[in-house]
């Protein structure tokens, strides 16, 4: 193998899974990877760094063929005992019971694709056992008659797929305490998983509330023209209007107030919910209506009353601050009120 010329340096790269930044290395053409990135992988690069330096730019010859493939999974589910739960622990014994089966005693630096694809295969066109489940009550005697043998099936897709990462797990965390050759990890990534279709692995059927998000029940009836997404829905009855409510928001209105302001008293409706009403109910749109009307004329004679109560004040003193001090206090919010009165029927036919 040529020696190569040029310092390896850290890269990263982003894990098509979880999205984290990877770690990894070139050494001597192989890839080395350092798990996440962080402060964690730095001080282990370094120190790979300074293990290749030292050996004439080649990495050391690496005591993990020693190992076998059953040491290296004991290592890994005792890990697993003390960081997941007993369920993820039983998942992993099921995902490395065809790898312990075929290649218990290979050298782990021998485990690679073809190897993994074997186990690959085994998954996802054998019949498998379904795992025996624990007996609820343990006081409960046993039956008398012999088990019913056990059924035998074929795993999903979704299934070979996650034992198949299982085992790719077990040899990164293995690469990263250097109990395999460095590159063993990236070696198993290349195995492409089992496409659907191809094997006797059947396909896992979604939930239909799992593939779309149920539409929210409306508070009213939806027009016939706009049925509910998703095919045909029991309907709410439209609620019908409490009378004393549409008479006190009407009146409310004729005297020139706002509906914001009736809208924040307590024990009102909002105002989202009077201008449904408005758009569903005919009759009520033309009570408002009329009753924005007579508000209208009840909002001019107070301007009025206002513009004219100017009539007959006087301004203390003529000098410059004077004049702008009463322009201020007097002049300006007539001023405003007008224009805003200019501008109300546009509002009126936006929000009527």
């Amino acid at each position: 193998m040529s020696r190569s010329k040029s310092i390896p340096k850290l890269l990263t790269r982003k894990s098509p899974s979880t999205g984290r930044k990877l770690a990894y290395a070139r050494f001597d053409g192989r890839v080395v990877s350092f798990g996440a990135m962080g402060p964690e992988a730095e001080q282990q690069f370094k120190q790979t760094l300074a293990e290749w330096l030292a050996n004439g730019r080649r990495l050391p010859a690496d005591d993990a063929e020693e190992l076998t493939v059953a040491d290296v999974i004991a290592e890994y589910l005792q890990h697993a005992e003390q960081e997941y739960r007993e369920v993820e622990v039983d998942k992993l014994r099921r995902a490395f019971k065809p790898v312990l089966d075929r290649f218990r005693s290979l050298p782990a630096a021998k485990f690679g694709v073809s190897c993994l694809e074997v186990v690959q295969h085994h998954l996802a066109h054998d019949l498998h056992e379904r795992p025996r489940k624990h007996r609820r009550n343990p006081r409960k005697p046993v039956p008398a008659t012999p088990p019913a043998p056990p059924r035998r099936y074929h795993l999903s897709r979704a299934t070979v797929r996650a034992r198949i990462n299982a085992i790719r797990r077990c040899w990164r965390w293995a690469e990263q305490r250097r109990l395999v050759p460095p590159g063993s990890w990236e070696h198993l990534r290349s195995l492409t998983h089992v496409k659907p279709g191809r094997t006797p692995a059947k396909e896992t059927k979604i939930p239909a509330h799992r593939l779309r998000k149920r539409p929210r029940s409306p508070t009213y009836a939806e027009p016939a023209s706009c049925p509910p997404e998703g095919g045909r829905r029991r309907r709410r009855r439209a609620k019908p209007i409490p009378d004393d409510i549409a008479k006190d928001v009407c009146d409310w209105i004729c005297e020139g107030n706002y509906l914001r302001d009736y809208c924040r008293q307590p024990d009102t409706p909002s105002t989202r919910t009077i201008y449904n009403w408005i758009a569903k109910d005919p009759e009520f749109a033309r009570r408002f209506r009329s009753a924005r009307e007579f508000g209208e004329l009840m909002i001019a004679e107070q301007y009025l009353e206002v513009a004219d109560s100017l009539a007959g004040m006087t301004m203390v003193g003529n000098t410059i601050r004077s004049r702008r001090e009463f322009n201020r206090r007097y002049i300006r919010p007539i001023d405003l009120r007008l224009q805003r009165w200019r501008r109300w029927p546009r509002r009126k036919d936006a929000h009527a």
